[in-house]
């Protein structure tokens, strides 16, 4: 779990460079491909596992979701539209990542069939991120507010 965990952290640095260099164009290819790597070298501890494929998930929905509004919304209507429709799906996103980490014991053994114990063990990262995602959450209903109140001005 150790060198999983400075293996992220390293992997987050290279982020940060490669994300400095190219002025953020790159960034969520990155992402995705630091994931899977996440999820095959974390395939033998469930626990690191089923928190890496919430992560996964939640990414490629949100890359999904974000799909029609770049391809369709945004050639046609205001800038103001664009980004209230945006911030709710950002927030939406968010609020099942937190369902997703709250539940993840349950998910982790519905997936395992009830045969794996180590994933009821307890995983240290969950509380900060569980702190880290209500930030999140939390910024993404003001943004949403903002925006929707400022449109009926």
């Amino acid at each position: 779990m150790k060198a999983l965990l400075l293996l992220l952290l390293a992997i987050l640095g290279g982020v940060l460079l490669v994300d400095s260099v190219s002025a953020g164009q790159n960034i969520q290819s990155v992402f995705c491909v630091i994931l899977l790597l996440l999820v095959v070298l974390s395939k033998n501890e469930f626990n690191s596992l089923f928190l890496v494929l919430i992560f996964f998930v939640t990414f490629l929905l949100s890359k999904i979701l974000f799909y029609p509004i770049e391809a369709f919304i945004y050639p046609k209507y205001s800038p103001l539209l664009v980004n209230s429709v945006a911030f709710g799906v950002q927030f939406f996103v968010d609020v099942l990542m937190i369902y997703f980490v709250k539940n993840r014991m349950r998910f982790s053994l519905m997936l395992t069939n009830g045969k794996d114990p180590s994933v009821m063990e307890k995983n240290y990262a969950e509380g900060p991120l569980y702190g880290l995602l209500l930030g999140y959450a939390t910024g993404g209903y003001v943004s949403v507010y903002r925006k929707c109140c400022s449109q009926f001005r």
